[in-house]
């Protein structure tokens, strides 16, 4: 954009700048803002082109800064970029004057001797109390800053230092005025030179390369040397403010010390730490990765195909392997204990595998090289190992009695599981079984030999089921939820119910349950897709219920863990509306009451599965405009017998304590039809 005409401009705008760049070019002396970067924050703040810094604010320090050369302002921006609170003021120099800071006017001299300090050399560094021409100044100490400098922050504290020959004027106690020349020795650290700016002579200060600690030494002996002087001396403002001066200088050197050496190192060590390694979440599937068979595995080939391509490079190790869904570590694998972990838990997304290049340490195992697996059976022992079990008999069995966990005793030489003999004496943690949906998987928990063997008979033709074993000792078992549900398909469930609470007391083969019920688990209610839900039910109560809706899809059985938790109160709750599309023909319903309400479904009714006893009729709509609302039991009966042979009746039903929501009673409607009741049969 082009800069607008000095007319247009306004005459001054103060703006406050967040950390980090300002995304802006300045050119000429004083600079002048000539170009804005499309996310310049002078930009956001509607700062016009053509607009002249004057002065630069640092609140953080309290430092303000004017007559700024362009490159003196622009290092000045990048120093500070992460200071909160830069102010700086533009003018437009056609209508307002440039800040300019005057000198002092020139007084009397008194010398005053100054005993231990000592005679002054040349040419130190200006300290002085009020605001002098500099070519870059501050007006928090009068401190000249130095016009080029590739650290601000550290040039300005060696600048700060109080120099040999330095001038420090201070008005009298008696009112007058008085030049009193003190020489300080300054540090050797610094040495000062004179540069011509704006037709005065400014010191420039030029540090020299020099170790903290002998800085820090000679800012202590300059301040001791002031502490020595006479009290009425010490008390004067001018000396009072090298004192502060220097106390902030030593402060500062201070933080230097414990901050800027140290934080070196630390990021050394941040380095040596980001260096050290890399963790990568590997997604399901294959890895796409061929391992050597050495301890640790070594990365051999990285395939085109891999999730880790431009992550992973040939050469790399395998440091350790943590299965994030069951919160899992496993340390210092061999390649073929790596290659069957990673088989094992392939259609897993928490698979996170940590890298390290040959110069690196292997992760210890915690507790020392001791615990350390020898094998992936091994480092089950004490963290877990999945097995994928095959179709049909398994040539296993266990021991426990009634009390889980289930301990694997034995498995067949010859047997489909002869590979996994190592994990002969484990307890089996959890059982899954595929179901008939991609997502549909059923985890059995807490099993005892009996219920582990009855489940594996009874899916013996399932394939996809995946035991998890643990060592008995261990203390990560997962454990049966206190409360689950089980979605059942339309049909037969094949299996027989007992006691109350209900609870499954075995399986038929077949049955689309016996994969789905834990053991350890009774029925506590029954939700239907209507919005009915009973719960508090007896074994005869649940099964004329589920037969009544045995086609119904979407039946849902509530069930709790009987180890943790008590049966529910006997409870109905009923849906709020039930809207029926009744067909021709007889009904197979009876009604009572004075406000109509289902008083008992017959056998074989064509509504069984829809109709609930005690539901409220609200309403029944007639097709050709008669709609009957505010029945009694006989009008309800008298409507529905004489209406049997017409189609697209409706029929609206509330649960027994919705009366509140029923239709009012339409006499008019009743009237006209000749349903009344006085007209009742």
């Amino acid at each position: 954009a082009a800069a607008a005409s000095s007319s247009s401009l306004p005459d001054e705008l103060l703006v406050e700048l967040p950390k980090g760049k300002v995304g802006a070019i300045f050119a000429e002396t004083p600079p002048q803002l000539t170009k804005l970067a499309p996310d310049s924050v002078l930009r956001e703040a509607g700062v016009p082109l053509g607009m002249t810094v004057d002065t630069l604010t640092l609140t953080e320090t309290g430092q303000t800064y004017t007559q700024l050369e362009t490159m003196e302002f622009v290092n000045a921006l990048k120093g500070s970029a992460d200071q909160e609170g830069r102010l700086i003021r533009f003018i437009n120099v056609d209508k307002v004057p440039l800040t300019v800071e005057e000198e002092e006017e020139e007084e009397d001299d008194m010398n005053v001797p100054l005993g231990s300090i000592g005679g002054g050399g040349g040419g130190g560094a200006s300290v002085q109390s009020g605001k002098s021409a500099t070519s870059m100044r501050s007006s928090s100490a009068g401190v000249s800053i130095p016009k080029s400098s590739s650290s601000i922050k550290s040039a300005r504290s060696k600048a700060s230092s109080v120099g040999g020959g330095g001038s420090v004027r201070s008005k009298a106690s008696g009112g007058g005025s008085a030049n009193m020349m003190i020489p300080l020795n300054s540090p050797s650290s610094v040495v000062s030179k004179t540069t011509s700016v704006s037709g005065s002579v400014v010191p420039e200060v030029v540090p020299e390369e020099t170790e903290f600690e002998h800085d820090q030494h000679e800012i202590e002996e300059a301040l001791q040397e002031i502490h020595d002087l006479p009290e009425e001396i010490q008390q004067l403002d001018e000396i009072q403010e090298a004192i502060h001066t220097l106390e902030n200088l030593e402060e500062q050197y201070e933080n230097e010390n414990e901050n800027t050496a140290p934080e070196e190192e630390e990021d050394e060590e941040d380095e040596e730490e980001e260096d050290n390694g890399i963790e990568l979440l590997v997604p399901a599937g294959p890895i796409g990765l061929s391992f050597s068979k050495d301890t640790p595995p070594i990365v051999k080939k990285v395939r085109d195909t891999s999730p880790l391509v431009g992550m992973v490079e040939p050469g790399m190790l395998v440091d350790t392997v943590e299965l994030m869904d069951i919160g899992e570590t496993y340390y210092e694998l061999d390649g073929a204990e790596l290659a069957n972990l990673l088989k094992d838990n392939k259609d897993s997304s928490g698979r996170k595998v940590r890298f390290i290049t040959a110069d690196m340490e292997l992760t210890p195992k915690p507790g020392g090289a001791g615990a350390a697996a020898s094998s992936v059976a091994g480092d089950s022992q004490t963290t877990g190992q999945s097995v994928y079990l095959p179709v049909g008999k398994l040539g296993m069995s266990f021991v426990s009695g009634d009390k889980p966990p289930a301990i694997i005793n034995k498995i067949k030489p010859d047997g489909p599981l002869e590979e996994y003999r190592s994990i002969q004496g484990m307890a089996i943690d959890t059982l899954e079984v595929p179901g008939d949906g991609d997502d549909d998987v059923a985890v059995h928990y807490e099993l005892n030999a009996r219920e582990v063997t009855s489940l594996l008979k009874a899916t013996a033709d399932t394939a996809g089921r995946k035991l998890r074993v643990r060592r008995p000792v261990s203390e990560k078992f997962h454990t049966l939820p206190d409360e689950m549900s089980v979605v059942v398909p339309p049909g037969s469930l094949l299996c027989s119910l007992g006691g109350r609470p209900p609870k499954v007391k075995s399986f038929k083969e077949g049955s689309p349950l016996a994969d789905k019920i834990p053991p350890a688990m009774f029925v506590d209610g029954l939700a239907l897709p209507d919005g009915y839900v009973k719960k508090g039910l007896s074994s005869a109560e649940l099964v004329k219920l589920l037969g009544a809706r045995s086609q119904t899809e979407g039946r849902t059985l509530l069930l709790k863990n009987e180890k943790t938790m008590s049966p529910s109160e006997p409870e109905e709750v009923f849906p709020d509306l039930l809207t029926i599309n009744l067909p021709m023909g007889k009904l197979g319903m009876s009604f009572k009451g004075r406000r109509a309400r289902i008083a008992r479904i017959h056998a074989g009714s064509v509504l069984e599965d829809q109709l609930y006893l005690g539901m409220l009729i609200d309403t029944i709509e007639i097709p050709g405009g008669s709609t009957f609302s505010g029945l009694k039991a006989s009008e309800a009966s008298r409507i529905l017998k004489d209406t049997s042979k017409v189609e697209g009746r409706i029929l609206t039903l509330r649960g027994p304590t919705q009366t509140e929501l029923l239709a009012l009673r339409d006499d008019d409607a009743l009237d006209e039809s000749g349903y009344s009741q006085s007209q009742r049969n």
